[in-house]
Formats: C-alpha cells, structure tokens, sequence
C-alpha cells in the first residue's frame, strides 16, 4: 500500500455558539455570549445570502450553470421575504449529478464533488458538505479565541482581520479534503474522515448524558481542526478564496435542489 493511499484511510476517531460582530479594540464579551447561540444553520444560510449579495456581478460571469444562479437569487430572495419557491420553479431541469448529489444528502447526510480551476483541467478539488454541528464546532472555537482576548473591562482588543482569516481558514478545513483525491492532511487525527466521524461521536456522547467524556473529546477535536485549518491558511490567498467561493456556491445549489417541489415531493 502507498503513502498516498495510507494518508486517505483515517484510522477513526480520537482517542479518549456561533461567531460574535468583532469591532476592533472594542468588543463587549455579553454580547458575543449572545451572539453565540445562534442556530448554525440560519447562520450559514445568512452567510450565503450575504456573500452571494455582494458578489452579485461576479456570480453571473463565473458560474455557467444557470440554474445554480437562480438558485443565488432565491437565496438572496429568501431574506427579502420573496417567493423562494417562484424561483426555484424557473431552475432549468436538474443534471444527473445534482440528482446524485441530492441522492447523497437526503439518504447519507453528506455530499462531496470535485471543482476545477478552469485554467488547470487536471487537477480536482474535492469540496465537501458540512452539517450544523460542524458549523457549530467552528463557531466555538471563534468565540473561544475572543473569550482569551477579553480584558478585565469586558472589551477585547483583537483585530477583526485576525477573526475573519481564522475563521475562513476553519470553513476551508472542516469542507476541503484535499487536491487529486489526496487528503492535505498527512496525520491521520487531522484528516477530514476522521474530524467529522469525531463531531458525530461528540454529539452522541452530549446526547447519551456523557458529558464529561464529550468536553474532553470536543477539546481534542478543536486542536485537530485548528492544526487542519493551519494547512489551509498556508495555502496560496487566491486558492483559499476560490475553495471559499466553491464552498458558498455549491451550499446554495444544495439548498436549492432539496427544496425544489419535484426532489422531495409535499404531501
């Protein structure tokens, strides 16, 4: 077996909320508590609508499938109080990939596909879905950052550039794999298979009252993704903000697809 080939076999689990408005020099601490405890999900949601608000323009000329930029604007629509379903309705006939695609996230709870960079054919990027406990993961780790930059008035002194590269570091680590079918990740704690089968066992442990062996399993956890999130950060800027990109399109043609009437038909 080669090296190559043991990097992409996680050996499994370890062994034994959401980010705050950063203003820099002056932060209050309650309010971050507060912020927190936002749900992942309408989180993420808003990040999509946000990102793909502002980068409307760019949207029309990068993405080739039509139907993925409708798909944008129902997103946009959602937090403007629109018809989402009208537009869903107008998306050209799905391919058979978005169809496997959506296979994957309705009866195995995850997806991934390759992206191309249009200049380099032959080389493959493998993006990945990311379910609310991994959001909240990377939330957490966000918010405890603050926490130990918080002075004894209350505020925090930390530049909101320092927030916002952590945090895009940990999104491309918790929903990057790899290049080519290999894991950036040579460790195999630090691997993607195995942070992920880690966030479910935290959860079941928090579910089955086990609390003390769930904290201790979620520190641990935070480490590894932070090492991961490392990786990523020392990649080049550009291709971060493409994995970036890719990442915020590809949750917006999900979301799309699996409120479309004709994928999971209302009773």
């Amino acid at each position: 077996m080669s090296q190559s080939q043991q990097q992409r076999q996680p050996r499994g689990v370890f062994d034994k909320k959401t980010e705050p408005d950063i203003k820099e020099n002056n932060i209050n601490s309650e309010d971050s508590k507060k912020e927190n405890f936002k749900d992942p999900f309408d989180q993420q949601s808003e990040e999509i609508s946000k990102r793909s608000q502002k980068s409307k323009p760019e949207l029309k000329n990068l993405i080739e499938d039509q139907a993925l930029v409708n798909t944008a604007n129902a997103v946009n629509n959602a937090g403007s109080g629109k018809n989402v379903q009208a537009d869903l309705d107008e998306m050209d006939k799905f391919s058979e990939n978005d169809i496997k695609l959506a296979e994957q996230m309705i009866f195995n709870g995850y997806a991934e596909y390759d992206e191309e960079i249009p200049n380099f054919p032959n080389h493959k990027f493998t993006i990945c879905s990311t379910s609310a406990e991994e959001i909240a993961i990377v939330e957490e780790i966000i918010f405890d950052m603050i926490k130990k930059a918080e002075r004894d008035d209350g505020t925090v002194n930390l530049p909101q550039s320092k927030v916002t590269g952590l945090r895009n570091g940990l999104f491309v680590a918790i929903s990057y794999r790899g290049m080519d079918k290999n894991e950036i990740a040579t460790d195999t704690s630090c691997q993607l298979n195995t942070i992920k089968r880690a966030v479910i066992r935290v959860a079941e442990l928090e579910n089955m009252g086990n609390l003390e062996d769930s904290e201790k399993l979620k520190t641990s956890l935070k480490k590894r993704l932070l090492q991961r999130a490392s990786i990523v950060n020392r990649m080049a800027t550009p291709l971060i903000d493409f994995l970036s990109d890719s990442k915020y399109k590809f949750d917006s043609k999900m979301l799309g697809i699996l409120r479309h009437k004709d994928i999971i038909p209302k009773s």
